[in-house]
């Protein structure tokens, strides 16, 4: 077992009886994303166009010149991850944009949550808008999903590997570093108290016509 997992496992098994105590690291643990991973496969990337300051300490990437499509990373991802879409998209005349999301790449902050993933996405929005689509991989196509729906922006939504719900991946998360029943509930407590909203909150299943724009 590698070194780096010896104290994971030892806080897991402290969950049985101090589950509060534990939660903070863990919550910890699953919002501050270690900058410059490169979560394989690493794709050939064109050098960009245009480094953008969006404002916020914000960062996006354009290439080519149309209109724009947003492309939004997940966790521990990177605008790498997107070559071969920038590739398509610019073939068939679009501009890409790819965001750095918050505490990732060259965009500034050291915790990345829902509320601050979604306000990312609909500043990048307004920025850039009106956009002809947003194409989200992982917890970027939740997050893109959910923006569009309640902000709008986009007329178009293309996910990849999309969550289904924030509390499922808490739950898989906790089950993945060994959490007990108790420190499961109080480290998706912590995640929620930080966050400011239930993870139970559902996400849209669908935009609505009048969410929808042209």
């Amino acid at each position: 077992m590698p070194t780096r997992l010896i104290p994971i496992a030892a806080l897991a098994a402290a969950s049985y009886v101090a589950p509060r105590l534990v939660a903070l690291f863990f919550r910890r643990l699953m919002l501050n994303p270690r900058r410059h991973v490169q979560p394989p496969p690493v794709l050939a990337l064109p050098a960009a166009d245009e480094r953008m300051d969006l404002g916020d300490g914000l960062v996006a990437w354009r290439w080519g010149r149309g209109p724009t499509v947003l492309l939004v990373h997940g966790f521990e991802g990177n605008r790498a991850q997107f070559g071969a879409i920038i590739d398509a998209l610019l073939a068939h005349g679009f501009a890409a944009v790819a965001l750095d999301v918050p505490a990732h790449g060259e965009s500034s902050g050291r915790e990345l949550t829902a509320v601050n993933f979604v306000a990312a996405i609909k500043r990048a929005s307004e920025r850039l808008g009106p956009l002809h689509a947003v194409i989200g991989h992982s917890m970027g196509a939740a997050m893109s999903l959910f923006t569009v729906a309640h902000h709008g922006g986009a007329g178009r939504v293309a996910l990849v590997s999309a969550p289904s719900a924030l509390h499922r991946e808490l739950r898989r998360f906790a089950g993945g570093v060994g959490l007990s029943e108790r420190g499961t509930a109080a480290f998706i407590a912590s995640v929620e108290n930080r966050v400011g909203r239930p993870a139970s909150r559902k996400p849209p299943a669908r935009l609505t016509p009048c969410q929808r724009q042209s």
